[in-house]
């Protein structure tokens, strides 16, 4: 694990919004359609996607699955676009089963907390591909 600097960057992409105990019923569902929506996004950098942990507030988590665009992208019906700056990061590669990733989200916070960094929820999720899920994925957290 390492602190990284990202550069800033946006993405398109479908926001869910929903509780903790409803987050793990109404993420899969909303990960097909924003696979199946994928080619509506025009100026996709690349087609690998992502889920960004854009806040919890109160309980309610609001995430947006979707994949870096040109900054002038348009915004497809019922997506939305979010411009994320440049920013410090906790960084992790994760290599191997889906299941897994929230471990290593977890492994990383133990370590802000063992090296005195203060971790905050935005969280980035990056290396979704169409066809095969055990790919290897880029893990940020956000440093406060």
């Amino acid at each position: 694990m390492k602190i990284v600097e990202k550069e800033a960057f946006t993405v398109i992409g479908i926001k869910v919004e929903a509780d903790w105990q409803s987050l793990h019923k109404v993420m899969p569902p909303s990960w097909e359609k924003a696979k199946g929506r994928l080619n509506e996004i025009e100026g996709r950098k690349e087609d690998v996607m992502m889920d960004v942990s854009l806040d919890v507030t109160d309980g309610q988590y609001t995430q947006l699955i979707g994949v870096e665009v040109e900054k002038d992208s348009e915004v497809p019906d019922k997506m939305e676009k979010v411009d994320i700056p440049i920013q410090k990061y906790i960084y992790e590669q994760h290599q191997g089963a889906l299941e897994g990733i929230a471990e290593t989200f977890g492994r990383m916070y133990d370590w802000a907390e063992e090296n005195d960094i203060e971790a905050g929820d935005f969280k980035i999720d990056y290396g979704y591909r169409k066809g095969n899920s055990d790919q290897v994925h880029e893990l940020y957290i956000k440093v406060l």
